[in-house]
């Protein structure tokens, strides 16, 4: 898909919900880079970039200072972009089905993100930046290589739902007793030991969260 498309012809294909958002879907587009255009158009609520093969997202994507949600899932990024700091008012943003391997420490910067999904990357270890996001209230970091969680984990004091299905984990952090706000956690898939196991029945047992997904109730 060429990468000089004009801004008259993406202006035309935004589309307005009943609630006056503007969405501009470039979904499986083909696209190897953001087409330049894209950045003048700064009324923009929601750009949907998934399903292509950007390897990066340029730093001029700041231009879209009004921009609250951001999908870039299945696309080819290694690197989390650290150009997406610059998007001040973002509240949402899907970057799952890519090839990261770490998460910058600028993540930090996003203060305004309320939903986070990483899911289906390369993921080893978290980034202690997350612990900034203050308003964070649903993340998704399940299918990833993660070995262990950073008791940081309970200064995310927003979080209601906790995705950690599916990595290596062997114990879970006692930190995740302190998200007082937490209503469901996913933990299945992981190869807890006997006593990252307890962790989770005390858990469940306890009703410290309402919901507590794992292997251990046959999920």
């Amino acid at each position: 898909m060429d990468s000089h498309i004009s801004k008259e012809n993406l202006r035309s294909k935004i589309v307005t919900d009943r609630f006056g958002r503007k969405t501009l879907n470039l979904s499986e587009w083909d696209l190897l880079e953001l087409p330049e255009a894209v950045q003048e158009l700064t009324e923009l609520d929601k750009l949907d970039l998934s399903q292509n093969k950007l390897k990066t997202i340029p730093e001029n994507v700041g231009k879209l200072n009004n921009i609250t949600v951001l999908d870039v899932r299945g696309n080819q990024l290694s690197i989390f972009p650290a150009s997406l700091t610059q998007l001040k008012k973002l509240k949402v943003l899907f970057i799952s089905h890519n090839k990261l391997t770490t998460i910058s420490d600028a993540i930090g910067e996003m203060v305004a993100l309320e939903g986070l999904v990483l899911s289906y990357n390369q993921l080893t270890v978290l980034s202690p930046a997350l612990t900034q996001l203050k308003k964070l209230e649903w993340l998704n970091i399940s299918h990833n290589k993660l070995t262990t969680i950073s008791d940081a984990i309970g200064e995310m004091v927003a979080l209601e739902e906790l995705d950690l299905s599916y990595n290596q984990l062997t114990v879970l952090s006692p930190a995740i007793k302190q998200l007082k706000k937490l209503e469901s956690l996913f933990v299945n898939g992981n190869p807890f030991t006997v006593e990252g196991m307890r962790s989770v029945v005390e858990l469940e047992d306890r009703g410290i969260i309402d919901r507590v997904y794992s292997d251990l109730q046959g999920e």
